[in-house]
């Protein structure tokens, strides 16, 4: 398992203003023209290298659950790995987010820097198809049914008969594994890569550590050669799908077997715990383990150490690891499951997808449950419990989904939204903002229905998209409610360090924000960015300043100051995420809990000096944590969400007091 720990309240104001609302810096070049289509993603999970692409990198708030990627409304598919995501458009280009360095990452030469929070547009990418990404590799399998690729080359990840850390890089190559085509789809974990080819021939090279290649050899094979039957009398054939994970590949049969071969005695190959490693493919057993082959498989996947397979009759099973939950049997176990055990509680699925320690399911209905690992919020459920060792449904996702993505080293996951067509980077149904006065102060931007493809912001302007408004709607709400040009978001103890987020008026962009504690000590800068936003962190204050009254924060840029802000609260409301004219709302109330566990008041606000209405109520689990989703308002791109409850003020104490959150406010699409 590969973590970066728990974190343990809530996200910040910025990442509600921002985030959730897919706020964007411009529209991509490789949005797609009119006539195309593709749709738009959802992300969640861990985001340290900012993999989510909603513009901000967040080492220590991973998203919890799904949030729109800034400005991309034209995927046709997606693969994440540990530190990237990527997307292949609907006009044959890739996009790409996450870390960039000089062996790998976005393939753009290192021109992002140490990172892009935003999709950038891979150079020199065209007619693409198809996506697979690890650490510390991509490739793309174009339309002639060749592979370009980019990222290391030490283990002939290239197949092109050398493996040299001097060979390979941060920009695409052609022609990888040296195919003149007819590849129809591409595999790649630790550094091992498979191809399947149109005649259902599989090639493989790169790392062979355990006979992942299906070879007898240990080390690299810097050489593409054919995958044997299981016989070794000639090639294996007859295979419609491929999955790799760190130590064993996986072919589907035409005929809805799994073969699989390589493995270790920690994972197995699902083929009995006597076929726990094998360089040639063997036949995945039945759930009975009884030696007869698993039958009617129509989809394949595989994460670091566990594999599943989507049953003809809409069921999943899977194999291997279960340590975090990954089977999704109900048991989170130590122990190898060497045949398949059914995944609990599915049905209906119809597609499946795998991760580093999670598995994904996509059923007919359009929504998406996962299970495993949660360190990351990779489940997407609104927590960082863990393990999930039954499926839950994703939340916010609702019953729009087209695709998953697959990613064997991956602690995030992307969703497709709904098809649409392609046009100018707008979002479903192309909507354009408008202001209508209201009674309660300032001005509520408005979303009426349009034939244009695009969404004009008031706020600046420029074009953008149907969500990069709802985030300028949702930022200028904020700031209005802060009666402010600078606003604080929340302030979040976490792992040592205290977060820091918020937002400023678009005059502000590229200042530097201080951030001073207790109005007079700086402790963190940041550089305001394009759309305002800013992000920070600040050492920890000593104990006995904690949770004093002395314990605030205040961002200053220029003559600007944002209100201040304490370090210590009792109630905790995450980013709100909008989609699908829902509303998700998470969190926590910090214990102790009243007794009986006090209701939570769910605060629903249009506008400044309007009033409120209450929209829902809830009771917390044990833990204090919570979810809701309530109806979004309709005709409004922005609102604004506070919740209030009651709290012990000590263990020992009957007596309850009253705690607000602070309010958060979402851009709505």
């Amino acid at each position: 398992m590969v973590g970066r720990g728990k974190r343990f309240v809530s996200a910040t104001a910025l990442v509600a203003l921002v985030g959730a609302a897919g706020a964007a810096t411009s529209v991509l070049a490789g949005t797609g023209a009119s006539g195309e289509t593709g749709a738009s993603l959802q992300a969640w999970g861990d985001n340290a290298y900012g993999q989510i692409g909603h513009g901000i990198r967040t080492a220590e708030m991973p998203a919890r659950s799904p949030v729109p990627v800034e400005d991309l409304s034209c995927a046709t598919s997606a693969a994440v790995s540990f530190e990237d995501s990527y997307a292949v458009l609907g006009d044959g280009h890739i996009d790409a987010w996450g870390a960039d360095s000089s062996t790998g990452g976005l393939g753009d030469g290192g021109a992002a820097g140490e990172y892009s929070g935003t999709a950038l547009e891979v150079p020199g990418i065209t007619g693409a198809r198809a996506v697979a990404a690890d650490i510390p590799n991509t490739f793309v399998v174009l339309a002639n049914g060749t592979i370009d690729g980019w990222g290391q080359n030490t283990d002939g990840e290239y197949g092109l008969g050398t493996g040299s850390a001097s060979v390979g890089g941060d920009t695409p190559v052609t022609g990888i594994g040296g195919l003149a085509g007819g590849v129809s789809a591409v595999a790649t974990a630790n550094a091992a890569v498979l191809a399947l080819l149109s005649s259902g021939e599989v090639q493989s090279w790169g790392f062979n550590e355990d006979d992942q290649l299906g070879r007898e050899t240990v080390g690299s094979e810097p050489e593409p050669a054919r995958v044997t039957n299981a016989t070794k009398t000639g090639n294996l054939t007859e295979i419609k799908a491929i999955a790799l994970s760190t130590t064993f590949g996986l072919g589907l049969t035409a005929s809805g077997e799994v073969m699989a071969w390589g493995g270790d005695a920690i994972t197995g190959l699902g083929a009995g715990n006597l076929k726990y490693h094998s360089a040639a493919p063997v036949k995945v057993e039945d759930l009975a383990g009884d030696g007869k082959p698993l039958t009617e498989v129509v989809a394949i996947a595989a994460g670091a150490n566990f594999a599943l397979a989507l049953l003809k009759d809409g069921h999943v099973v899977g194999w291997g690891k279960d340590e975090l939950g990954q089977l999704g049997n109900g048991e989170a176990s130590s122990e190898t499951f060497f045949h398949p055990v059914p995944v609990e509680g599915l049905s209906g699925v119809e597609e499946i997808a795998a991760t580093q320690e999670d598995g994904y399911a996509r059923l007919a209905n359009g929504t998406v449950w996962a299970w495993g690992n949660n360190e990351q919020g990779e489940v997407g459920d609104g927590t960082e419990t863990t393990p999930v060792d039954k499926p839950l449904e994703v939340a916010g996702l609702g019953a729009t989904t087209s695709a998953l993505a697959d990613g064997a080293d991956a602690q995030n996951e992307l969703a497709l939204g709904p098809p649409s067509e392609c046009g100018g980077g707008s979002g479903p149904g192309g909507e354009t903002t408008s202001s209508s006065s209201n009674p309660g102060g300032g001005t509520v931007p408005t979303a009426t229905t349009s034939s244009s493809t695009t969404t004009t912001s008031t706020t600046t302007g420029t074009t953008t998209s149907p969500a990069a408004a709802a985030a300028q709607a949702a930022t200028k709400l904020a700031l209005q409610c802060a009666q402010r040009e600078l606003a604080l978001g929340d302030v979040v103890q976490s792992n040592g360090r205290v977060l820091l987020d918020g937002a400023a008026a678009p005059s502000l962009a590229g200042e530097t924000v201080k951030i001073l504690f207790d109005g007079r000590q700086q402790v963190a800068s940041a550089k305001i960015g394009a759309q305002g936003q800013f992000s920070t962190s600040a050492p920890l204050p000593p104990a006995k300043l904690r949770s004093g009254n002395s314990a605030r924060y205040i961002a200053e840029a220029g003559t600007q100051k944002s209100l201040d802000l304490k370090l210590t609260r009792r109630l905790i409301l995450d980013p709100p995420v909008s989609a699908n004219g829902k509303v998700t709302l998470t969190g926590q109330v910090l214990p102790p809990l009243g007794k009986p566990t006090p209701m939570i008041d769910v605060e629903q606000q249009l506008t400044c000096g309007g009033g409120t209405r209450l929209v829902a109520q809830l009771k917390p689990i044990a833990s204090g944590r919570f979810i809701v989703r309530v109806a979004a308002p309709s005709g409004a791109q922005a609102v604004l969400y506070r919740l209030s409850t009651k709290v012990r003020e000590t263990k020992s104490s009957p007596k309850l007091f009253a705690t607000d959150s602070l309010p958060q406010a979402v851009g709505l699409l």
